[in-house]
């Protein structure tokens, strides 16, 4: 490497967000500083004295390497940098340094650029080459024609682009407290138009609960990440069939990415820096989750991190090699839930109701069962002696039934259903695709329901069937002609116990009802208790 020498600087803390730019062939940082004027930190070429030394006399001697200390902003038209104090409109400097080659040829160039690349990142270029096409290993960095540098915080994106519009997969990406640089990598590869249908970036809290229905338990975990990719795919579908795609084709194109992050701020978290991805298609949900080293990275870097993780997911599933650089003590958690032809059938819409594999003995749609429909998050003792007594008040077997469709929230995704099934243990459960009660009775007409007394409080509401009071009638009527029978169970609310029997329903839904008094049962338990001691204990774990 004869002809070569070392430079090493501190640069500005806004390269990273001037990399897509290049001046005089080589990425520098942006612009920033009084009337649009670079400041000299970022714009000190071969030639102009320093701190460090004079570069031209340390270019000249072969083999060397010039280190320099950490440089403050200078006065603009400075060659040399100030030892102390800072300029008000001036941002401080990073401590790191990045490195960077001169050649010869450089040497005598006054405000040329000797190159400013990244921590652990070398920019190269010999005399007569252009200098736009010069290699780099660092960070990604757009040149004039387009091209992608393999970096070390992504992938290539114009392969991840290719690969998904071979397989006609159309893309929408959720991304919320963190790795929205994914959005510009893609969007500014030739073809991404094919496959990437939208970007949502719902950055307030207040946001992200509405695009999921209802505030969540967490805005930074692996369930609401799971939540958005399901409401990215449903987003995805309903896009495609808007423009004309069969509804069978759309959910086998679809793909929705999401990312949660809590990442570095202005000031020092509690809590751990944390990355959650999760991607959902037809086949598979997918899930990553990596608790960052804290204060090891810039919150620039964090992001480019966390967005290199969330193509590397979508990646995955087209065997495309992951490119996230973590840290050895980053150790990502990885889950991944294949559907079983069933499932998938289910989520598509071919099918209305899965009777799960064990469960052949219970009733059969339009057999005239004992039904007990619920979203058992999670399943506890309440339900399990609620179902007992319906059994013997009924006098007949019953089984469960789960929906992963819901009226006003995304669809369940495969490790959520995975995770509900698995608490039966082998007791009969149904999952189905009816959100309403309208829709269970038709998927199982002349049963009789299983319901506590929030559900049966519900029924008659208008918000449930389009906010129509007529539909909510007309559904009233269907309710009560259809099903067999209504067993209501009462339940403690603040320590009060709330008797079913005096709910102000519509007298069409008291007369087919049977109401289990206080005295036949009682248990202060609900689910919603449960998911927050759980939350609880897992934010003391963390």
């Amino acid at each position: 490497m004869a002809g070569w020498r070392w430079h090493t600087w501190s640069q500005g803390p806004r390269f990273a967000a001037g990399m897509q730019r290049f001046h005089g062939g080589v990425p520098v940082g942006r612009r920033v500083g009084s009337g649009g004027q670079q400041p000299r930190h970022d714009r000190f070429g071969v030639g102009a004295g320093h701190r460090g030394g004079d570069l031209r006399r340390a270019a000249q001697r072969v083999g060397q390497t010039v280190l320099c200390r950490r440089l403050r902003p200078c006065r603009q038209g400075q060659h040399g940098h100030k030892r102390q104090g800072r300029q008000p409109d001036r941002a401080p400097m990073m401590t790191a340094r990045y490195h960077a080659k001169v050649s010869p040829e450089m040497i005598g160039r006054r405000g040329s650029h000797a190159g400013a690349a990244p921590r652990s990142t070398i920019v190269r270029w010999k005399a007569g080459q252009d200098r736009r096409t010069a290699q780099s290993t660092g960070p990604p960095v757009r040149g004039t024609q387009g091209d992608w540098r393999e970096s070390m915080i992504g992938i290539d994106p114009s392969r991840l682009i290719a690969s998904l519009e071979q397989a006609g997969e159309k893309l929408v990406l959720v991304c919320t407290g963190g790795g929205s640089a994914a959005v510009p990598h893609l969007l500014t590869t030739p073809g991404a138009s094919a496959v990437v249908l939208e970007a949502l970036v719902p950055y307030a809290r207040a946001a992200v609960d509405g695009l999921l229905g209802g505030p969540q338990e967490s805005s930074c975990g692996s369930r609401t990440a799971r939540r958005l990719a399901m409401a990215a795919w449903q987003r995805a579908r309903g896009l495609q069939e808007a423009a004309g795609a069969s509804s069978r084709d759309a959910a086998g194109a679809a793909i929705g990415a999401a990312v949660t992050a809590s990442l570095r701020t202005r000031t020092p978290k509690r809590g751990p820096h944390r990355v959650c991805v999760a991607v959902q298609t037809l086949a598979a949900t997918r899930v990553v989750e990596v608790v960052l080293e804290k204060e090891a990275r810039s919150r620039a870097d964090e992001e480019e991190l966390t967005a290199a993780i969330l193509l590397d997911l979508v990646a995955a599933g087209h065997g495309l090699p992951e490119a996230a650089r973590l840290r050895p003590r980053e150790t990502p958690l990885r889950r991944e839930q294949v559907a079983p032809a069933a499932w998938r059938e289910l989520l598509a819409g071919d099918r209305t109701a899965v009777l799960l594999p064990g469960s052949e003995a219970a009733a059969t749609p339009g057999s005239g069962g004992l039904l007990f429909p619920g979203s058992f998050d999670p399943l506890h003792e309440g339900h399990l002696l609620m179902a007992r007594l319906a059994e013997e008040i009924a006098e007949r077997p019953l089984a469960f039934e789960l929906s992963i469709a819901n009226v006003d929230k995304p669809t369940l995704d495969y490790v959520e259903i995975s995770d509900r099934a698995r608490q039966f243990a082998g007791r009969p459960l149904w999952l189905t695709r009816a959100a309403t009660f309208v829709e269970k009775i038709d998927v199982f007409p002349a049963s009789t329901f299983v319901v506590g007394a929030d559900t049966f409080a519900r029924l008659p509401e208008p918000r449930y069937y389009g906010g129509s009071a007529d539909a909510a009638a007309a559904a009233v009527d269907r309710i009560a002609a259809g099903a067999r029978g209504l067993i209501v169970f009462g339940r403690s609310r603040d320590g009060v116990f709330q008797d079913a029997a005096q709910i102000p329903v519509p007298h069409a839904l008291r007369d087919v009802s049977y109401f289990v008094s206080q005295r036949e049962f009682r248990l202060d338990v609900s689910s919603t208790d449960l998911r927050h001691r759980a939350r609880q204990a897992s934010d003391q774990d963390g």
